[in-house]
């Protein structure tokens, strides 16, 4: 696998982590939920390695279909072009830029909760479901961190916890 390479999730990997139809152990399902097209091979190997996962983890997972290498979509990279010609459509790009990080960070979050959590988790994705934006998910950054610590070992929590971070940009 080439190091550079964006990674993101299959759909099978999509559906893994939300319905866990595959049973991916638990270790597989958390290092899952940090592929997201943003991040290259050699970095997820990283995490990996901090989850005491082998380097080769990426490969078996590429292998069994939950990963693949990540692919811009035309139509986003015309939106992008477009955007560029305009002061008008690049204020809109910078507002939509600014809702999908938003929507990347409260999905990363309450996936991992109830990765993390399973059953205990209704009532922290309510709170999640309750938010608005950026701000609003950085508010529940102390109770996350909480409940992510309080459940897994201090690095396995703080793969999940850096990973939430990164996403609010805190």
């Amino acid at each position: 696998m080439n190091p550079n390479e964006l990674l993101d999730k299959t759909d099978k990997g999509q559906e893994e982590i939300k319905s866990r139809k595959y049973k991916l152990h638990a270790k597989l399902r958390m290092l899952l939920l940090l592929v997201d097209g943003n991040h290259t091979a050699a970095a997820l190997t990283e995490q990996a390695t901090k989850l005491a996962l082998s380097p080769a983890v990426l490969d078996d997972l590429r292998e069994q279909g939950y990963i693949s290498e990540h692919r811009a979509k035309s139509l986003s990279a015309a939106r992008v072009t477009f955007a560029a010609a305009t002061a008008a459509a690049a204020a809109k790009n910078h507002a939509d830029k600014a809702n999908e990080r938003y929507r990347k960070a409260r999905r990363f979050m309450n996936e991992s909760i109830v990765n993390v959590l399973g059953t205990k988790s209704p009532v922290f994705t309510m709170r999640i479901e309750k938010t608005a934006n950026l701000d609003d998910l950085r508010g529940l950054m102390s109770d996350y961190e909480m409940a992510i610590s309080s459940s897994l070992s201090e690095q396995a929590a703080g793969v999940l916890v850096g990973r939430m971070k990164a996403l609010l940009k805190i």
